[in-house]
């Protein structure tokens, strides 16, 4: 049975895992049993660079194909080399010696050259004489190579072959397997229906596993991490030079892992598609004013040239500043690590009709064409060694790229190859007619004279943490309890009667929701302002928290100035 003729349709029905930077550069495409696409081989090989080797690897009938094709477009005669499927295979016929078998071609086609492009169909011969469960471990045999040597492979898969009971399921793993999936002809329609559902159910759970481990995970390390910022804080706060290069040096630390773990936060908002944006006018050149201000240590560190050309002052778009900051603090921040000392650092921008778009460009390390696509794969990095050198989990790309298409934009990278620099860039809807921000500023906020000695009940069975939170408070002008646990927190307010509260959520035996609904019925008609202090920031903790009474989430670890401008503002 031939499948339904649809040329050149991309349909992946695949999920992010962590084979995603190998798939980046490993391709199939389905063709109908009687329409071999030689042609499409052949502009694939002949794609290769000047220093890669070329290979095919086929059935002999494919071969005299692929062959046919290359000579029609003046290719060399010995520019590609066939390798016959059939003999490959022959003497391999268990699991482990296949990959042994493929394994070997790849390895003695990279001792010739720097790198490799290959066309193979070995997966589909051994799937279709109904070793499955091998064809399938053959994929995953490729991806392995793929991530440890530079090679591009495209995989032939002819369509009929997965009209079988477990053709769904097969058709699927074939799907995951690659990084972009080209069909020359689909399958059966109830079997591409079965594979969707299948894969769309598989994705959905993976995604909530993934979202719930990224926030657990989020969450035990914000806890160990707030009583060291908040104790850094407070030493710096005495005003005391005693070990200051020391402690500047764990601020930037303690720095750095809190970007990290908002990293990971925002990764699980994004895998349970929870993250959300503030719609409001925003100039855009302010935003980008201010990402250079946060990036510019990093910039000087590295003595880059910067040459700005922002847009307009009145060129607006509609949305989040605090986001779309992000998104070019990120850009910023890379084109800073991966660029040279002194090097040359761009940012262009331009108004098309209802886009405004600016690039971030630089004559850094650039990339591989090849690996352009994959960079915004969730934990993708290049040089591992070199990557983790300069700190990073591989999440900021695909963060960037999620925050501006919320706004309705696309973020995109080229580079022409290693050693040739990078351009992303940022394109988004402008806000209105031309975009053009009114004229009228919101008048500045006048800060509290003072703090009228208001008392506060500190709460968090962390005691470093409610310790070292308590003496900040104090050390900014107010009265503060502390207490480890629910009772002992009943009991303070029972006797000092705070103002403001400030309750961790996950307190043992008595949470902080039940702490924070005894407070309020204790304290009759003067109970005190709640503060929600959590490692979890995702919307349906801030929700809960809201529904709770509590005036304010704040997420672990604590921003001190903030914290002590909102209880400034609640104690009022």
């Amino acid at each position: 049975m031939s499948g339904q003729r649809n040329k050149g349709v991309v349909i992946a029905p695949r999920v992010n895992t962590g084979e995603a930077s190998a798939a980046a550069d490993h391709s199939v495409r389905f063709y109908a049993g009687d329409e071999f696409p030689a042609d499409a081989v052949a502009e694939f090989l002949l794609a290769a660079r000047g220093d890669s080797a070329i290979a095919a690897i086929g059935t002999a009938g494919h071969l005299t194909a692929i062959d046919a094709a290359l000579r029609a477009r003046g290719a060399a005669v010995d520019a590609v080399e066939l390798v016959d499927a059939d003999a490959l295979l022959s003497t391999a016929t268990t699991r482990e010696a296949r990959a042994a078998a493929v394994t070997a071609v790849v390895h003695d086609r990279l001792r010739r050259r720097g790198r490799a492009r290959i066309y193979g169909e070995v997966v589909d011969i051994v799937s279709m004489r109904g070793d499955i469960a091998d064809a399938v471990a053959l994929e995953h045999t490729w991806n392995d190579l793929l991530r440890e040597r530079p090679i591009a492979l495209l995989c032939g898969h002819c369509i009929d072959g997965f009209v079988a009971s477990d053709g769904p399921r097969v058709y699927a793993d074939v799907c995951r397997a690659h990084g972009t999936v080209t069909h020359d002809a689909l399958p059966p329609g109830d079997v591409l229906a079965a594979a969707y559902i299948a894969e769309r159910e598989r994705s959905e759970e993976l995604a909530g596993r993934m979202g719930s481990l990224l926030a657990m995970l989020g969450h035990e390390l914000r806890n160990p991490l707030a009583p060291i910022a908040t104790g850094l804080e407070l030493m710096k706060a005495t005003g005391s030079p005693e070990f200051r290069r020391e402690r500047e040096m764990m601020e930037r630390q303690v720095e750095h892992l809190t970007r990290l773990l908002d990293d990971l936060h925002d990764a699980s908002r994004i895998t349970r598609g929870s993250i959300e944006i503030e719609r409001v006018r925003v100039r855009l050149a302010s935003v980008i004013s201010e990402a250079l201000h946060e990036v510019e240590p990093l910039l000087a560190e590295g003595r880059h040239v910067v040459a700005v050309a922002l847009p307009d002052e009145d060129v607006a778009v509609m949305g989040d500043a605090y986001r779309l900051r992000q998104v070019f603090t990120n850009l910023l921040s890379n084109a800073a690590k991966f660029t040279a000392r002194g090097a040359r650092v761009d940012i262009a921008s331009s108004v098309r009709r209802d886009r405004v778009s600016v690039a971030i460009s630089d004559d850094g390390e650039g990339m591989e064409p090849s690996r352009v696509a994959s960079v915004f794969e969730p934990f993708a990095q290049g040089s591992q060694a070199l990557e983790r050198s300069r700190g990073g989990l591989g999440l900021g790309l695909p963060i960037a790229r999620a925050i501006v298409e919320l706004h309705g934009g696309s973020l995109t990278a080229r580079s022409d190859g290693e050693g040739r620099g990078s351009r992303f860039t940022v394109r988004l809807p402008l806000a209105g007619p031309h975009g053009i921000v009114e004229a009228a500023e919101q008048a500045p906020t006048d800060r509290l004279a003072s703090l009228s000695r208001q008392r506060v009940l500190v709460v968090d069975d962390n005691q470093d943490a409610a310790d070292m939170l308590g003496a900040l408070l104090r050390n900014a002008g107010f009265e503060v309890d502390v207490a480890y646990d629910g009772p002992a927190a009943l009991a303070a307010a029972d006797i000092a009667r705070p103002d403001v509260a400030i309750l961790d959520i996950g307190l043992p035996t008595m949470d902080g929701y039940e702490l924070a609904r005894k407070l309020r019925e204790r304290t009759g008609d003067r109970p005190p302002r709640l503060v929600a202090l959590t490692g979890y920031g995702h919307t349906e903790a801030k929700e809960r928290s809201r529904a709770a009474g509590f005036a304010a989430h704040i997420v672990k670890p604590v921003d001190t100035h903030r914290l002590r401008e909102l209880v400034e503002a609640l104690a009022d």
